[in-house]
């Protein structure tokens, strides 16, 4: 009976040395249900500072690398000071639900990012308005400059990039070459 204490004291610990403390910097996913005022509240209190909104699926390691490469190149170029992420982990794949989510937060555990979990596709669907005519937008990012707010509809991002197929082929890019393709647009925006 000892080791087996032992053990899942053990293992306890390991746990708590691996989960970061509240008020560690790491925001946790929040849920998007029946529409996206929460992300909509987000997007307008950080209206004064260049936003990029991302649209993935959690477990799509693809997507993260070109959320890191995208993240190191917007970095170099502060473009108008830093810019703040918004993360919506869509269910697209299947393994993504909210506890991919939030690995996947964790994982990144960037500071200056908001994430959200939409299990049901509502922002896709309010931000498909102004990008694309489908009825709804995943596997994308999109770049709004400081001042933009979001009334009853979303504002028209300046540059976006997506990796949905054939729809708006000036936007779409393949998954490796997306921070690439994001990383120039938001550069044409600077000239």
């Amino acid at each position: 009976m000892g080791p087996l204490v032992l053990l899942l004291c053990l293992l306890g610990m390991a746990s708590c040395a691996t989960t970061p403390p509240r008020g560690s910097g790491l925001n946790p996913a929040l849920e998007i249900r029946g529409g996206a005022t929460k992300l909509q509240q987000v997007f307008n209190e950080n209206s004064d500072r260049p936003r990029l909104l991302v649209l993935a699926p959690p477990s799509c390691e693809q997507t993260l690398i070109a959320m890191g490469e995208i993240r190191r190149e917007l970095d170099q170029l502060l473009i108008s000071g830093p810019v703040t992420w918004l993360v919506v982990w869509q269910d697209d794949l299947p393994g993504d639900d909210a506890e991919a989510a939030a690995r996947a937060s964790a994982e990144l555990g960037w500071e200056r990012a908001e994430f959200f979990h939409d299990g049901h596709g509502a922002a896709g669907r309010k931000l498909a308005y102004g990008t694309v005519l489908s009825g709804g937008l995943s596997r994308a990012f999109l770049y709004y400059p400081a001042g933009l707010i979001w009334e009853a509809l979303p504002p028209e991002p300046a540059a976006w990039v997506h990796c949905m197929g054939r729809l708006t082929p000036e936007n779409q890019a393949e998954p490796e070459l997306m921070a690439q393709a994001m990383a120039m647009r938001c550069v044409q925006l600077g000239e």
